[in-house]
């Protein structure tokens, strides 16, 4: 079903901001239920991200911030200058990113992501943890210099073109699905432990019943067209 479709999606911007998230000009003038219907459509899009076949790359060449940067880290693989800057404003102006932190919150390590969702504050991507491609600032060049700026899409370049040409679209699909597939299994269950007073605790972290269905999965896939 992936023939002649594409193996690479790319999403990206023009300009000094990759993305400033909500217009909160446009949301304060809005009805409950026009605000309700915006926040709904963001989610659609970013789920559309998630389920989409083909690998999503993201060249984040300026600043996200708020659903900006819930739209950078929805993607699979978001690329930035060391130097460029993310942040989740809304605590400081009295309407907190409580939707663009289930991105960030599934991106970055926990206590980084809420350190940034209650201070609000602004951390560069050398400082996410990994959770960019992060390309460095040349020696003694600027953030929006030539120099910077051919770097980075360099760098671009090299991933969409591997991602492109030397990885079939089919297993990218699959391996896409069944990546964010195991990392969910079991977080929503209850965790048998040993029993203290009659009441279980919590232990273990599912890993038996992901790397269960994971094999089943690579055993399924190892019979494809691609694999062999």
């Amino acid at each position: 079903q992936r023939d002649g479709l594409p193996n690479v999606l790319v999403l990206r911007s023009e300009g000094p901001v990759f993305s400033s998230g909500h217009d909160l000009k446009a949301l304060a003038s809005a009805s409950h239920d026009e605000v309700k219907e915006i926040f709904s459509l963001c989610a659609e899009v970013m789920s559309l991200i998630r389920r989409s076949p083909a690998i999503v790359v993201c060249p984040i060449q300026g600043l996200a911030t708020a659903a900006g940067f819930q739209l950078a880290m929805t993607t699979d693989y978001p690329i930035a200058l060391a130097s460029t800057q993310f942040c989740l404003p809304g605590m400081g102006l009295g309407l907190p990113c409580t939707s663009p932190s289930t991105a960030v919150s599934r991106r970055l390590p926990p206590a980084l992501a809420y350190r940034m969702f209650a201070s609000a504050e602004t951390v560069r991507a050398d400082q996410l943890h990994g959770a960019v491609d992060v390309v460095p600032v040349p020696e003694q060049a600027e953030q929006g210099g030539s120099a910077a700026t051919a770097a980075f899409e360099t760098r671009v370049s090299e991933v969409i073109q591997k991602l492109a040409e030397r990885t079939p679209g089919q297993s990218q699909a699959l391996g896409k699905w069944a990546f964010w597939t195991q990392r969910s299994i079991g977080q929503s269950s209850s965790i048998l432990g040993p029993e203290i007073k009659g009441e279980e605790v919590a232990g273990g972290d599912d890993y038996a019943d992901a790397a269960k269905w994971a094999g089943r999965v690579m055993a399924l896939h190892a019979k494809s067209a691609d694999a062999k």
